[in-house]
């Protein structure tokens, strides 16, 4: 592993998410020089105050606009909400070469954007990280690869915006090649997201794949539990995940599920990216089939169509 090489790190995107990623940078084994990137200074000074002392991370420039950088990127985390990403993405590719991509969810809004994206050739992963924390890999091992059924449910756990997250950990889990059927009955009622300028969903999603294995995605405003419950089944296996308590029930056992801060994965990241080429988040063509599933399904809804539905979080 060469450390002794400092490696040039674009954060594009300054807002919270894009603060804890910054402050995993600092944990990273690699020195850094790190290029900022926001439209607003605000959130770039934000950033910079809220940043740990580190001997290993120097923020070396800052923007409020795309331009071209004379080193070469090494990495580009891409952390600005989902609306204009695939226009800044194409920007910061035609000034600058970059090496490797993180993309936060939604990745893109429409599907020409990512067959064009996949058609750079370029080594991009999206952060939807519940693939990477141990307590998933862990229970991935005792399900020893039997095919498994999955509920998501909740109140208010922002459906259209964070599904993602769980279709790919039911990919990760369940190693599906394709969605074959889906029954879907979604509220008419759309709500204002906690975003400006996005919208929310509630009501019911299911989805079949190949093997007639059952993911199950449910908000319902009428639902008292605050926070996501994830119920992982088959004929011989029983798990209902909490997220809120971080727990794990059993049978009658009841443990611990730890879910780490984005501030602890992102040096995990980088640090492998840069040692192996290789990140244990899924990569944009594998993705990409995950997120244009959703986005038929909204687009095939006809209340919901020329609608905003995909913050960053």
């Amino acid at each position: 592993m060469d450390m002794k090489k400092t490696k040039n790190i674009i954060i594009c995107g300054c807002g919270n998410i894009g603060l804890r990623h910054a402050q995993g940078l600092v944990k990273s084994k690699y020195k850094i020089n790190l290029f900022l990137i926001d439209k607003s200074q605000k959130k770039i000074n934000f950033l910079i105050r809220n940043l740990n002392n580190n001997k290993n991370l120097k923020v070396v420039y800052q923007s409020k606009k795309i331009e071209k950088i004379t080193k070469r990127i090494n990495l580009l985390i891409l952390s600005t909400d989902s609306f204009k990403r695939y226009e800044l993405l194409k920007k910061i590719l035609i000034f600058n070469h970059v090496e490797y991509i993180i993309l936060e969810k939604f990745a893109f809004l429409k599907k020409k954007h990512f067959k064009d994206i996949l058609s750079l050739n370029k080594k991009i992963w999206v952060n939807t990280p519940n693939r990477v924390y141990e307590s998933y890999k862990k229970l991935k091992k005792k399900l020893k690869n039997k095919k498994i059924n999955m509920e998501v449910s909740g109140n208010r756990w922002n459906m259209a915006s964070n599904i993602i997250h769980y279709l790919d950990l039911f990919h990760f889990l369940n190693n599906f090649k394709k969605i074959k059927s889906q029954e879907i009955a979604l509220d008419k009622k759309i709500f204002d997201s906690k975003r400006k300028g996005y919208k929310e969903i509630s009501g019911s999603i299911k989805l079949y794949t190949e093997t007639n294995n059952l993911i199950l995605f449910e908000d319902s405003r009428n639902i008292k539990h605050d926070g996501v419950r994830i119920k992982i089944f088959n004929k011989y296996q029983n798990y209902l995940i909490d997220e809120k308590t971080m727990s794990c029930i059993n049978g009658y056992r009841k443990t611990s599920f730890k879910i780490p801060f984005q501030s602890n994965l992102t040096n995990k990241y980088v640090d492998k990216i840069f040692s192996t080429g290789r990140c244990d988040l899924p990569k944009l063509k594998i993705s990409s089939y995950l997120h244009i599933i959703i986005i038929n399904i909204l687009n095939n809804f006809t209340l919901y169509k020329n609608k905003n539905f995909f913050p960053v979080s």
